[in-house]
């Protein structure tokens, strides 16, 4: 059983995903399919919020990669925003600290998108 929670909410062209609980290889999907969803719905740019993150493992990094790969080629940017400390160190330790756009809050990662 997971206790991973996935909230999405569509602003126009911004996509926003907010997840609470644990990220692993059994719910992986989930998480793509909501991000997926999203895009699907017009949604260039996608926001991830991961400050409830309790736990995020390899797989669920591979999902984040491989979204954000997808949105690159459509011009778009995925941004993290709010990451847990457990995701930071995971993060870190993998070297994605700079494959991905990562902002403090969500202001700040408006402000990213708005960059483009």
């Amino acid at each position: 059983m997971s206790d991973l929670q996935v909230k999405t909410k569509q602003e126009g062209e911004l996509g926003i995903l907010a997840e609470t609980g644990e990220v692993r290889t059994e719910i992986a999907f989930e998480h793509y399919a909501a991000a997926r969803a999203l895009g699907d719905e017009g949604a260039k740019h996608l926001l991830v919020y991961l400050g409830a993150e309790v736990f995020m493992d390899t797989a669920s990094l591979a999902t984040l990669i491989r979204r954000d790969g997808e949105i690159k080629k459509a011009h778009g940017r995925l941004v993290l925003f709010s990451p847990s400390k457990a995701v930071r160190r995971v993060l870190e330790h993998c070297g994605l600290g700079v494959r991905f756009l990562v902002a403090e809050d969500e202001e700040a990662a408006r402000a990213l998108v708005a960059a483009v």
